[in-house]
């Protein structure tokens, strides 16, 4: 039997650091829809979305 590790969504990742730095929850919110709204309309697939993170 094994054991899953929990995987941290991108957007998760990206409010922990928001948050980390004390922003306001709307900035959070705004931050986190530029990044969906990036995704979506470049069709990115989450090994396509952690390459680019990578550059």
């Amino acid at each position: 039997m094994s054991i899953q590790k929990s995987k941290i969504t991108l957007l998760e990742e990206i409010s922990t650091l928001i948050r980390r730095e004390h922003y306001s929850l709307s900035t959070e919110r705004t931050y986190c829809a530029w990044v969906r709204q990036f995704v979506k309309f470049h069709h990115m697939q989450t090994r396509e979305i952690l390459l680019f993170l990578k550059i």
